[in-house]
Formats: C-alpha cells, structure tokens, sequence
C-alpha cells in the first residue's frame, strides 16, 4: 500500500522528508475455496517515511493488524477413514506488511499531482486456531509493487487522494504446526504462482504545521496451490483419533490449497 505525503516536509540535504501515522478498522477474509476459511475484525496500526527529491522519491511503509473476533470455519478429517466433519473455532490472527518502494514524480501542475513506484515488500500472517484438533499457520509472501498514486486539490488545504498498487508474488511460504496434533514434524509448503493488489481513495487536509487524512482500502490476493510435503503420523502421539485405529506410521501427502485474501478497511492518520 501506498500513501501520499503532505504539503509540509522537513528539509534537509538530501531533499524533503515526510512521516505518518494511521490507525484503521475493517473485516478480513482468508480462504480455501471449498476448504475453509478464516475471518475477523482488524485493528490496523501503519505508518511511513518518504524522501523526496526533485523528481526521484523513497518510501518505506510498515503495518501491523491485530485480527478481533476472528472464526475458523473448516473441517476435522479422521486420517484413518479420510472422512471429514465440520469444525468451527476461535482464531487469534496478526499480520504484518513491509515494503520499500522508489519511484518518479511527474511535473504535474497546480492542481494535480501523480507518481509511479517500483519496490519489493514482505507480507507475513500467523493464524492460531483454537481447539481440539486444531493447529498454527504461518503464511509469508515475498512480492514486487508497482504502484501508481495521484493527488487532486480542490483548494490550498483539501484535496483528494487515491492510488492502485499491483502486486507481483516472488515466493510464498507456509508453515502448518501439525505436529501438536500427531504429525511427526511440521508440513511446509512454497508457492511461486500467485498475484495481489491494494487501492485506496480517500481526502487529505493541510493544516500548515501538519496533515490529516481518511481513506477506504481494499487489499486483495489470490495464490495458486503449493508444492507438495509428505509427513508422517504416528499413532503413539496422535491426539486426534484413538491410537487403535492405527497400524504403525502412516504417510500423507500434504498441500496448502489455492487460496484468495480479501482485506477490507477505514484508515485515518496524520502526517508532518
């Protein structure tokens, strides 16, 4: 995600530097199409830094989104029948984005201004699903953002914001922390195939020593099937079904489905 920096700025000798600040409220999605699916209700913290010189400008931008109320919606499967029942529990969700980006500042004119960026950024969730059976997911995505942001003033102090970033996946990684119920180590899991993308449109207010500003965010992902792990089971730790229902050790074959996330929020912030 990309934002727009103020009308004030600190200069210095390597051109003007711009901070803010922002907290948001909105609803997430995570799914596996026909699989499950976890939702809740973040909390977001972000903030970010830019420089900018005459044309070529840098930005860093960090984020931290504590999931409330969040709800696994799934399934138990019984490993010595392959059979499936339906499963619902609580899940404590957080997720976390970094990003770099630099780009270039178009001349624009008085009343508009807009910009292009080129970076690399590190996504990373962790979902602890609660309950019998139940386990941790840790899903990391490394990725590229083209971003294109504008700005449009409709006097000295107000103007309107907006922006698209695309987002290019490099790797994804998952860890799922099935040896708490009865794997003998944990399943991890690389995707290479997959896309997202995050837009904004919003309203910034100049206050000569400061800004503020308000915007609606959509942030969306959708990743192809990952590659395949085999683990094993034992009967002497499983802690799902009776140890009876096992002959020695068995192999599954396990793969991270193909998933889509959906990130939904209101965000307000001020900036210097």
């Amino acid at each position: 995600m990309l934002l727009i920096p103020g009308a004030k700025a600190l200069e210095t000798s390597i051109g003007k530097v711009y901070a803010d600040f922002g907290v948001g409220f909105g609803t997430y999605v995570y799914a596996e199409p026909n699989v499950m699916d976890i939702k809740s209700t973040p909390i977001l913290f972000n903030t970010s830094l830019t420089r900018e010189g005459e044309r070529i400008f840098h930005k860093i931008y960090a984020d931290v989104s504590y999931g409330i109320g969040g709800r696994y919606n799934g399934a138990l499967m019984d490993l010595s029948s392959g059979k499936s029942t339906a499963f619902k529990s609580d899940s404590s969700d957080i997720f976390y984005n970094l990003s770099y980006v630099a780009g270039w500042r178009f001349k624009g004119t008085q009343s508009y201004k807009h910009r292009i960026s080129l970076g690399i950024g590190h996504r990373y969730l962790i979902n602890n699903i609660k309950g019998l059976g139940s386990y941790t997911r840790e899903q990391t995505y490394l990725y590229v953002p083209l971003g294109y942001e504008g700005e449009y003033f409709f006097n000295a102090h107000k103007s309107l914001i907006f922006g698209i970033s695309f987002n290019t996946l490099v790797q994804g990684h998952n860890i799922s922390h099935i040896s708490k119920i009865g794997f003998l180590r944990d399943a991890k899991f690389y995707q290479k195939e997959g896309s997202g993308s995050s837009l904004y449109l919003g309203m910034k207010y100049d206050l000569k020593k400061y800004y503020v500003f308000s915007k609606l965010v959509c942030e969306l992902w959708g990743l192809d099937s990952s590659s395949i792990d085999v683990v094993e089971h034992s009967a002497e730790v499983n802690n799902i079904n009776p140890p009876d229902k096992y002959k020695g050790t068995k192999f599954f074959s396990l793969i991270e489905p193909a998933n889509v996330t959906a990130y939904l929020y209101l965000n307000v912030g001020i900036g210097f």
